[in-house]
């Protein structure tokens, strides 16, 4: 698929990444 990204989604797809580091950091500790 080439779907060019809008800045919208591409912003959700950051925050996921961000939450997901975060929940996998709060583990790790």
């Amino acid at each position: 698929r080439t779907m060019p990204l809008n800045p919208k989604t591409a912003l959700e797809i950051l925050r996921k990444l961000e939450e997901e580091e975060k929940l996998r950091i709060s583990v790790e500790l």
